[in-house]
């Protein structure tokens, strides 16, 4: 079973394949306009890992990451991008009258 999802001008093809009643393993490949050539991933499968998987599930699964993959190629929509607090390297900064 095969499901093709548009996602900022590329296309997430979504290939199921039986495992047994009702469950499914999974693969996704990126295909689309013309881009960011030369990138890993475009173009070939990738099989999403810890299935079998419910139909519907799987649907889900290859549809998240196929846009995170887009995502990484594209960077984030401007929208989308949050200020998040840097992560200081030492842990809590002390003063010199903190110290015992």
């Amino acid at each position: 079973m095969n499901r093709t999802i548009a996602y900022r001008g590329y296309e997430i093809c979504v290939e199921l394949t039986p495992t047994s009643k009702d469950m499914f393993d999974v693969k996704f490949h990126i295909a689309g306009l013309a881009g960011p050539m030369g990138r890993l991933g475009i173009g070939k499968p990738t099989q999403i890992r810890n299935g079998p998987f419910s139909r519907r599930w799987a649907y889900l699964v290859a549809e998240i990451a196929g846009q995170v993959a887009i995502d990484v190629i594209l960077g984030l929509p401007d929208a989308s991008v949050r200020s998040v607090p840097a992560i200081s390297d030492g842990g809590p900064q002390r003063r010199a009258s903190d110290a015992v």
